[in-house]
């Protein structure tokens, strides 16, 4: 049988992770990617994957120079 009724409520979500964001687009450029990826190299995190946004992609809208500019930063010999 299905009990009726509300939903029981979940636990309020730790506030932790909001910490985890970071205040820019990680896409913006290499600076800002640096800053995402020491983010989560501090963490624990040895491997960050990313689109390589399409030329009429909506929600990319930086240079896409700055895609190439941070594979060549960082990518992995």
């Amino acid at each position: 049988m299905i009990p009726s009724g509300p939903a029981p409520r979940s636990a309020p979500a730790d506030p932790a992770p909001a910490r985890l964001t970071c205040p820019r687009r990680s896409l913006a450029g290499v600076a800002a990617f640096e800053d995402f990826a020491g983010r989560y190299e501090r963490l624990g995190f040895t491997d960050i994957v990313f689109h390589d946004p399409r030329s009429d992609d909506p929600v990319f809208t930086d240079a896409p120079a700055v895609v190439d500019a941070i594979a060549a930063r960082f990518a992995r010999r």
